[in-house]
């Protein structure tokens, strides 16, 4: 505020006889409604504009250089295009902007009627009052020669004290004039404007230079304080402390004095137009005015109560109130004098934080330091963050300084604020931003803190055309894969674990939409299913092509990087959870010889078809996923016919590592060797417990377990004619009698390897007399 600068006259120093108006300082402005396009509510171009427009939005560089610390891109939106993230940014950077206008008018005109900002505006200027009042009487004590005569002299002089501490002219937002009995009226029963500039005007002139001028005045005036029983008194420890360790009272923080007097971050304005020409809001748009603002704002004593309050109900009467309605009031803003160097620290702080050009009015705000200091002395340190309230609802308005300006400050008492997004809903009270929401609602605007959240991100890309609601729940489920381990036998290779995390995230969504297509088929009338599901098949077809892309580029990559065992290196980890379900068809015969003599390997059988020594045994010949194991299929029984009437249910009890890897015919189409195939498949099948189908659904249900290690247990036999038995019901029915089941030790240990000789003595199996049934050894095809 302008009693603070270097380059302030007292206007007062001369006390034998009031001012002229003319010689006065600026002080504040117009209670305007400023919002963007988006808030949509004009701004009054006469009364204020922005003094720094921030041209730097178009470039990349230098848009929210700082911003950009504490806002990170969604990750399901990390694979828009470079462009499309600067345009998101800039899109949300925009709204942000938008919304800290709107909130910060919105703040101001709540906190106009907020009862603690009220209070706290009122109890300051009766403080002041009560200060003034004490010390008026020690300077009576103090000079009986001056003082003595007729009373009614000695009350003319009380009222001229008043008029010089309290006056002011019609150039500050809130001023009521020089008129003792008004600015006493004032004190009493005025608005926040009104106390808020009373205590202005006194605790930049005249607190410091005479009212706490030494310490010693300090303790009469508390003395006499305690005497009026005023209520509270000065904290005189802290005014010792102050003026022992700084030399002075309120020394302006660094924030404040680096900006004006080190770096000259701003230059006042000089001018007739803006001093002296009526430039400020219109009678009409002032929310709260009282009749003595209004006279002295328009300098006309003559408009009555009930024109003012026809003007402020819109009921307008006569022709002289349609023209007091339209006339503009002389309050001078703050951004209306002075004018911001955009050199200035502060004003690239503004630019790197990405704030609205609106933040920049006059720079950190001196006269919130000066107010919440005054208030500690005062004891009414405890009361800050109300005082931050009045100081936005008397200087946002006018503006004078900006809610950011404010809140700058404010900060070095304890209200925390660095200007991230997010930080101005935190400077106040949870109810008065549910205030500020409810109202914000109302226009369509979130609050300044939403704007770069990751929900509000998705939807400004689906805004923009970049995402749809559908691709963005798929992208959803893909960022809650876990990223895969590596390969036993390939540490360190980011980039090959890269390539396998992002082909499980495109796998979840595939199967998320899958399950999303059949729930559509299952709850819709048919017509309804084939509108709806259109837009699910071109995201998945869109995903089946990235799919397809991505497994060839790691098909590139693995043929470059591990020439010696590619095959190994295409191998993607997996894990089957704890109670996922798998099957495995055949004969009941079939399925009691798995459960009683268990899982067989092999040693000197291929791994692959693709083996110099492969013979084809059993009906299938060659399998798809190797020729060791036995062949399950997950979450349902597949194959189930009158040629495989049962399958063997069972269950993990615990997660299982294992291995997704491409089937051999797919391998070979990829022009990966025969001899690569075998290899990677025998070292693969030698290290893990189980490789699964690494296509898309339904490829992927195709699993063959290796050996169970104990975490995989039988729970039941399911028939093609829809029955379901437990073991013992099975074991039961087949043998006409209750019959204990007894699993084969392989269930929980890895099999020892064995030769084709050992196989018959064990188990009395001759693999190639049973070419005509179907093998559990060398895996059963689903």
């Amino acid at each position: 505020m302008n009693k603070t600068d270097s380059n302030y006259i007292d206007p007062f120093r001369d006390k034998t006889k009031l001012p002229e108006q003319e010689n006065l300082k600026t002080k504040k402005v117009s209670d305007i409604e400023k919002k963007t396009s988006q808030v949509e509510k004009k701004i009054d171009k006469k009364s204020v504009e922005p003094q720094i427009k921030l041209k730097a939005l178009s470039k990349e560089e230098e848009i929210a250089s700082r911003l950009k610390q504490y806002v990170k891109i969604p990750e399901v939106l990390q694979d828009l295009n470079k462009e499309q993230q600067k345009q998101l940014f800039q899109a949300c950077l925009k709204d942000y902007q938008a919304a800290l206008d709107a909130y910060e008018a919105t703040v101001a005109e709540i906190c106009f009627t907020d009862p603690e900002a009220q209070k706290f505006a009122k109890d300051l200027c009766q403080r002041m009052s009560s200060l003034v009042t004490a010390y008026r009487k020690i300077e009576k004590l103090g000079d009986k020669d001056r003082t003595s005569g007729p009373v009614f002299i000695s009350e003319l002089k009380d009222k001229i004290i008043f008029a010089r501490f309290f006056g002011n002219t019609a150039m500050g937002i809130g001023s009521v004039g020089y008129n003792p009995l008004v600015i006493q009226k004032a004190i009493n029963e005025g608005n926040l404007r009104e106390e808020m500039t009373l205590a202005y005007c006194t605790v930049f002139s005249f607190l410091l230079d005479e009212i706490l001028k030494d310490n010693l005045t300090v303790a009469y005036i508390n003395e006499q304080l305690e005497i009026d029983k005023a209520g509270f008194q000065i904290d005189a420890d802290l005014i010792k402390k102050e003026r022992a360790e700084q030399g002075r009272l309120i020394k302006p923080i660094e924030q404040v004095t680096k900006f004006r007097d080190t770096e000259k971050g701003r230059t006042k304005k000089e001018g007739r137009k803006v001093y002296e020409d009526f430039t400020g809001p219109k009678l009409k748009d002032i929310k709260g005015l009282s009749l003595n603002e209004a006279r002295a704002a328009l300098e006309d004593s003559v408009i009555t109560k009930d024109e003012l309050d026809h003007i402020q109900k819109g009921n307008l009467q006569t022709e002289r109130e349609k023209e007091l309605s339209e006339r503009r009031v002389k309050w001078i803003s703050g951004s209306r004098a002075w004018t911001i160097d955009e050199g200035s620290s502060y004003a690239k702080e503004v630019k790197a934080l990405g704030l609205s050009p609106f933040s920049m009015v006059t720079g950190p705000s001196g006269t919130t330091d000066g107010f919440l200091h005054v208030a500690k002395y005062l004891g009414m340190g405890d009361r800050l963050s109300s005082g931050v309230k009045a100081l936005t609802a008397w200087m946002v308005p006018g503006h004078d300084h900006s809610l950011h300006e404010i809140l700058l400050i404010a900060n070095e008492y304890g209200i925390p604020y660095e200007g991230k997004p997010g930080d101005v809903e935190k400077c106040f009270d949870e109810e008065m931003n549910v205030k500020v929401k409810s109202k914000l609602e109302e226009e369509g605007i979130t609050l300044p803190g939403n704007c770069f959240t990751e929900e509000y991100q998705k939807q400004v890309a689906i805004r923009l055309g970049f995402e749809s609601n559908l691709s963005l729940e798929f992208k959803e489920v893909a960022q809650q894969v876990q990223v895969p381990k590596e390969l036993k036998s390939i540490k360190g290779d980011t980039k090959l674990q890269q390539f396998n995390y992002r082909l499980r995230q495109l796998e979840a969504e595939v199967i998320a939409i899958e399950k999303k297509l059949n729930d559509l088929f299952k709850t819709k009338p048919k017509d309804e299913y084939k509108k709806l599901s259109a837009e699910l098949y071109d995201v998945k077809n869109s995903i089946v092509k990235e799919f397809d892309k991505e497994m060839l580029a790691k098909m590139k990559y693995v043929k470059k990087t591990y020439p010696d065992n590619p095959v190994y290196a295409m191998a993607n980890p997996r894990i089957l959870e704890k109670g996922t379900l798998v099957f495995t068809a055949g004969q009941p015969e079939k399925m009691t010889r798995l459960l009683e003599k268990g899982f067989v390997w092999i040693e000197e059988n291929s791994a692959t078809a693709f083996s110099d020594t492969f013979k084809a045994v059993g009906k299938w010949g060659e399998n798809e996923m190797g020729e060791k194991g036995h062949y399950f299929s997950r979450d349902t029984a597949a194959y189930l016919s009158d040629e495989l009437p049962s399958a063997l249910e069972c269950q993990l009890n615990e997660s299982m590592d294992g291995v997704g890897i491409l089937p051999i015919y797919e391998l070979k189409t990829a022009k990966f060797t025969p001899e690569q195939i075998e290899k990677g498949y025998r070292q693969l099948q030698n290290e893990y417990a189980f490789l699964q189908n690494d296509g898309l659904p339904p490829k992927d249900t195709e699993i063959v377990f290796l050996y169970p290690e104990g975490k995989l247990r039988p729970v039941g036999i399911n028939f093609n004619t829809g029955e379901r038995y437990s073991l013992e019901g099975y074991y039961e029915l087949i043998m006409g009698e209750e019959t204990e089941v007894k699993l084969h030790e392989s269930w929980d240990a890895k099999p020892e390897p064995v030769t084709s000789e050992e196989i018959i003595m064990k188990t009395g199996r001759n693999e190639e007399k049973e070419e005509d049934e179907i093998s559990f050894d060398n895996g059963l095809e689903v």
